[in-house]
């Protein structure tokens, strides 16, 4: 794994250093230069890893379609519920993906977060029970 937080700052700022450490790990994209934050294929390339490192990611991205269809693609929902751009929230294609990923029903956006809430807590409280550490 690649460890963009003590690279110097002109690896942090090399594209293809960078897009081999968020392919590994998409949290890197946290200490990226801001530049290949707001560049599309490296912000792929982390949310396709973990969506969660949308939060990462320039404004302008966050609010890219393709973007947050590749982050649901990958694991789902946290990075879109917590960093997607508001007007996406009723974007048919995003939530027709989204009910794709979490089920069938004619959901919206905010009863979709309800549910993976919901489902969230529940395999929290079954770790728990297990002794299993998250």
């Amino acid at each position: 794994m690649i460890d963009l937080k003590n690279a110097p700052l002109e690896k942090r700022s090399n594209k293809e250093f960078v897009l081999l450490a968020v392919e590994s790990d998409g949290f890197e994209l946290k200490y990226a230069s801001d530049k290949l934050k707001a560049d599309k294929e490296v912000v792929l390339k982390a949310v396709a890893n973990w969506s969660e490192s949308l939060e990462y990611a320039s404004d302008a991205l966050k609010a890219d379609k393709e973007v947050i269809l590749k982050a649901i693609e990958n694991d789902g929902f946290g990075g879109v519920e917590n960093f997607a751009a508001n007007e996406l929230r009723e974007d048919e294609d995003i939530l027709a993906a989204l009910r794709e990923a979490y089920g069938d029903e004619d959901w919206s956006f905010e009863k979709i977060t309800i549910a993976m809430r919901k489902a969230y807590a529940n395999a929290n409280k079954r770790n728990r029970i297990c002794g299993i550490n998250n």
